[in-house]
């Protein structure tokens, strides 16, 4: 189950600017992931939400250390999503180890919000290599998922990963019981997503 989309943009104000300016709604501020160097905006999906991802310059974290190891160069796009756990992470975490995908390690993390509130989750490691398509999971344990409390301002259509290798890609998300993620051939890894 499709928990939340990652547009990735090193600059926040660009990536709000872009999503009010083609939908003509307003980003909710997030907050900050304090030592993981990376500041959000959400949308509200209704059952889902989108994450608006950017640097923080607050934190002076290497690239490689930030989540999805987003750097200047980087181009604005959907980078990533995230599924909602059903079952406890580890279990999952054997699950695609068995399908031949590694979702790495359990990280602790906890972002607060403008309101001062602090919510925490546990996350498979989302910097893990997910070859660009395949999920990272997340079990947000007594914190409120975003979704739960934004406002839905978009409906996702849909959400389709374009694989050159998409049988294996198929195998693997029906492994873990995926199935709101079509997927396609193409000759290069990337995530599409449809809004209205």
């Amino acid at each position: 189950m499709i928990d939340h989309i990652i547009y990735a943009d090193p600059e926040l104000d660009r990536a709000i600017a872009h999503f009010t300016e083609t939908y003509g709604i307003v980003p909710v501020a997030g907050g900050s992931h304090a030592g993981f160097g990376t500041r959000n905006a959400l949308i509200g999906l209704g059952n889902a939400y989108l994450e608006l991802m950017a640097i923080d310059p607050a934190q002076d974290v290497p690239a490689r250390r930030r989540l999805l190891e987003l750097d200047t160069h980087v181009r604005p796009a959907v980078s990533a999503w995230c599924a909602r756990a059903q079952r406890p992470l580890e279990e999952t975490i054997a699950i695609a180890r068995d399908a031949g995908f590694d979702l790495g390690e359990i990280l602790s993390m906890s972002r607060t919000r403008p309101d001062g509130t602090t919510i925490s989750w546990r996350v498979t490691t989302p910097f893990a290599n997910r070859e660009r398509v395949l999920p990272f999971y997340i079990d947000w344990g007594n914190s409120p998922n975003p979704a739960s409390t934004l406002p839905p301002m978009l409906t996702l259509d849909g959400l389709t990963a374009v694989h050159p290798e998409p049988d294996r890609i198929r195998t693997i998300l029906r492994a873990l019981g995926e199935r709101d993620i079509a997927v396609e051939g193409g000759a290069e890894p990337s995530l599409c997503i449809t809004l209205h």
